[in-house]
């Protein structure tokens, strides 16, 4: 258990930004609007992860238009920066959670697992301190591997990013139209948790993903 920095309340408020979690940059507080109002538009009961990824798809969508808006290349430049940096640190933990994923399904012993799960994460140590080198001490991740890490911190990391990238290629294969991007989500929301996840799979191959 942990406490987070926002959350939605899912409509129960007019309001979905609360006074506790506006104390930040205004990027980032714009970035936290979007984030949050997108779960007003879309909420699918008990699935997380597609709910996430698609606030978090809007979220990054919304931001970069809004700062092309606001014609503050400063704060472009920044944003840029650290979306390139969070791209980078989710692929590195999606990569461990993946060679757990593979560790778990082994036919081998319980103490097998355990040292093979330590020299894992003891891996994922060594490769965020090489991406800290690549951008010049940037110390932002440093909280989340300031404690033991476990299971739960990957998966928060891969309930927000898991579809993420098929959320994205479903909006470009939309032309960018936010109208038609959101009546497919709509029209995701209607089918099973395996059948969106099969539907979005699509998008990450032009040839077979159709918008109908």
């Amino acid at each position: 258990m942990g406490g987070v920095a926002a959350y939605s309340t899912l409509g129960w408020f007019d309001d979905p930004v609360l006074s506790t979690f506006v104390y930040r940059n205004h990027v980032k507080l714009a970035a936290l609007i979007f984030h949050e109002l997108a779960h007003q538009l879309l909420y699918v009961e008990d699935d997380t992860t597609f709910n996430e990824s698609f606030a978090t798809a809007v979220e990054q969508e919304g931001l970069r238009r809004w700062l092309a808006t606001k014609n503050d290349l400063n704060a472009l430049t920044d944003y840029q920066i650290d979306y390139q940096r969070h791209r980078q640190f989710v692929q590195l933990v999606m990569k461990y959670r993946k060679q757990l994923e593979s560790l778990y399904a082994e036919d081998v012993s319980t103490p097998t697992k355990r040292d093979a799960k330590a020299l894992a994460f003891d891996g994922l140590r060594d490769e965020y301190r090489l991406l800290k080198q690549q951008w010049e001490g940037y110390s932002g991740y440093d909280l989340w591997f300031g404690n033991t890490l476990n299971n739960a911190q990957l998966i928060s990391v891969a309930t927000y990013y898991d579809l993420v990238p098929e959320f994205l290629k479903l909006l470009q294969h939309s032309e960018y139209n936010l109208k038609l991007f959101y009546k497919e989500c709509q029209n995701l929301a209607k089918k099973t948790k395996e059948e969106r996840r099969a539907r979005l799979q699509q998008y990450l191959n032009p040839k077979r993903a159709q918008i109908k």
